[in-house]
């Protein structure tokens, strides 16, 4: 049975929240124009990430269950995706950016980061997928269970 994965009202959400995101930070943050424009487009592409997963079971990257995942791997994919929202003034040089600016660039990274471990965790699940009509659960996790696995002879 095939479902649709990517629906309008899906779309239409991750256009409402990046439009709303861009507003928010160029009329009332006060930040440029032009980068409160890219961010509204990677708030609204992570919005849309997430209303997929919210609403498809078979994605997993929303749920933190340990036994399905790779604790290491998932913990290093955070550290990677957060520290830069951190750092700016560092990555960029103190002083050169206004606070509104700085503000716009940290959740840039943020939003950019998370929207694509979420579309990479939804990639990688249809991808296992692919051409499987099985009504099977075990098959709907990014990471196969040990005993799935193949082994390298």
């Amino acid at each position: 049975m095939r479902v649709a994965v990517f629906t309008a009202r899906s779309v239409g959400i991750g256009v409402a929240v990046g439009m709303l995101v861009a507003v928010a930070m160029g009329q009332l943050v006060g930040s440029a124009w032009g980068l409160a424009v890219l961010t509204g487009l990677a708030g609204g592409a992570l919005t849309f990430a997430v209303a997929v997963g919210a609403r498809d079971g078979r994605f997993d990257f929303l749920v933190a269950n340990a036994k399905q995942r790779r604790l290491g791997v998932w913990t290093l994919a955070y550290i990677v995706m957060v520290t830069p929202m951190f750092f700016v003034d560092d990555a960029i040089g103190i002083g050169l950016l206004r606070s509104e600016d700085r503000l716009a660039l940290s959740l840039l990274f943020g939003f950019t980061g998370f929207a694509s471990y979420f579309f990479g965790a939804i990639m990688a699940t249809l991808n296992r997928l692919d051409g499987d009509d099985a009504a099977d659960p075990r098959l709907h996790r990014v990471v196969p269970p040990p005993d799935e696995r193949g082994t390298a002879s």
